[in-house]
């Protein structure tokens, strides 16, 4: 793939940040990751990852960042994740 290809082909991605609904205000880590790719054109949407309301099969790759609380119910995560 050549270099101009591999960069339309990252303008189109859509990532899903997976987190947790507890994610304090403070932490920043997750916001300075879709900052950076959405410097390459990368369409980026935080998400936590036990929302029912989220729709998953839209987005090309899914970044597990911030699953603080998969340890609460191990198997819906493992389940998702899967």
């Amino acid at each position: 793939m050549t270099h101009r290809a591999l960069r339309w082909y990252v303008r189109c991605l859509r990532i899903a940040i997976a987190t947790c609904a507890a994610v304090p205000p403070q932490f920043e880590d997750d916001a300075l990751l879709a900052s950076a790719l959405a410097t390459y054109g990368v369409d980026v949407e935080r998400t936590v990852w036990d929302d029912a309301m989220v729709r998953w099969h839209e987005f090309d790759l899914v970044v597990l960042r911030s699953t603080w609380d998969y340890p609460r119910d191990r198997d819906a995560f493992v389940r998702w994740a899967e």
